[in-house]
């Protein structure tokens, strides 16, 4: 079971399920003192400190850990594969501040524009997804849809 807190209530839940299973539980969580992680045969608790907003910190050491267990279930993780993660992790903070500079530089962050975030098919969830967070990260408006409905336009007078 993976989640931030270990505390919400469909992991609650489905921890009364699973003890009544007598299923080993083992648990992906930020928080050690969460119901998940004091109730599971095998915690694997990430030590990162709780972000407040949009959990980006949180979910992405969960994500992280997931995949390294996964690897390691399937006897994938190696030194290699270890060292190629580790260096992801250090040449990301190296760039960050270019990163903020081209953002500080750049016209397309327009204070009040509305953002459209398109996709078609299946990876139209994503596209739902990307709306939401940009709203949550950046507090600005957005708009998701499919290829096609931005090409025609939504229907009504709304469309600006």
């Amino acid at each position: 079971m993976i989640s931030r807190s270990g505390r919400s209530v469909e992991v609650v839940n489905l921890l009364a399920k699973v003890r009544s299973s007598c299923a080993t539980i083992i648990a992906i969580t930020n928080s050690e003192d969460g119901p998940l992680a004091r109730e599971a045969q095998i915690p694997i608790v990430v030590p990162i400190e709780m972000d407040h907003a949009i959990s980006v910190n949180t979910y992405s050491t969960l994500a992280a850990t997931a995949g390294i267990l996964a690897s390691a279930v399937v006897g994938s993780w190696d030194a290699k594969l270890a060292m190629l993660v580790s260096r992801a992790v250090e040449d990301s903070a190296s760039v960050i501040a270019d990163w903020q500079a081209q953002i500080a530089d750049s016209r397309w962050l327009a204070p009040g524009a509305v953002y459209y975030f398109l996709a078609r098919g299946s990876s139209l969830g994503s596209c739902h997804e990307a709306r939401l967070l940009w709203e949550e990260g950046v507090k600005s408006p957005a708009a998701a849809m499919g290829t096609a409905s931005f090409r025609h336009g939504p229907p009504g007078d709304d469309w600006p």
